[in-house]
């Protein structure tokens, strides 16, 4: 019973950790908190919603057509199917922002972010990498110089990759992976100088 109710938590940890919950949420907490209008905000978090929607509907379409067992995509080929299509999703919505005038640190934000569903497809023969980690990492490193919520983003990044071993989805090796991607594509972020505002 024990071990039932470890794996649970594991599984709820798991499913409030996926990244589609973790970095609109970080982008938009890093954003308030540096005082990007409210305007960019409310429309970014509209944008979120429909990327949440179209990948939902995406993974939901695959499973009816049968080719997809569940919505997790854990097959081989159904994860790659799923990268590829958020890899050309995350760069055409950075083209879609960068043209509607978005700051930087959105469109540069959303670069990295699909350069990491790119690594993980360069990475797929060796390894599955861990998305959820990575991601987790990625969205504390955005809320970074908040020390109390860069920290509390570390503390559930650890959380989620220890969900990630428990529930038996990812080795240790791509757990770790995973959060060393995550943390570049925060430091990378950073290292650019890019901003929320539009008076760079």
């Amino acid at each position: 019973m024990g071990q039932l109710r470890v794996k649970a938590v594991a599984r709820a940890i798991s499913v409030l950790g996926h990244p589609g919950i973790v970095m609109p949420a970080a982008v938009i907490g890093s954003a308030v908190a540096r005082g990007a209008a409210l305007s960019i905000v409310t429309s970014f978090t509209l944008i979120a919603i429909a990327l949440i929607a179209l990948v939902l509907g995406y993974s939901a379409w695959q499973i009816r057509k049968g080719a997809w067992v569940d919505m997790d995509a854990s097959r081989p080929a159904e994860r790659l199917q799923l990268n590829v299509f958020l890899a050309v999703v995350l760069f055409a919505l950075a083209a879609v922002l960068a043209v509607s005038g978005f700051p930087a640190a959105f469109v540069v934000g959303t670069l990295l972010a699909g350069m990491l569903i790119v690594l993980a497809l360069l990475l797929r023969h060796r390894l599955k990498l861990s998305l959820h980690v990575c991601f987790a990492v990625y969205g504390a490193a955005l809320l970074w110089p908040l020390v109390a919520a860069t920290a509390a983003g570390l503390v559930a990044a650890i959380a989620i990759g220890w969900s990630r071993l428990i529930l038996q989805r990812h080795t240790q090796a791509e757990v770790y992976l995973g959060a060393v991607a995550g943390g570049w594509a925060g430091l990378t972020l950073h290292l650019l100088g890019v901003t929320v505002s539009h008076n760079q």
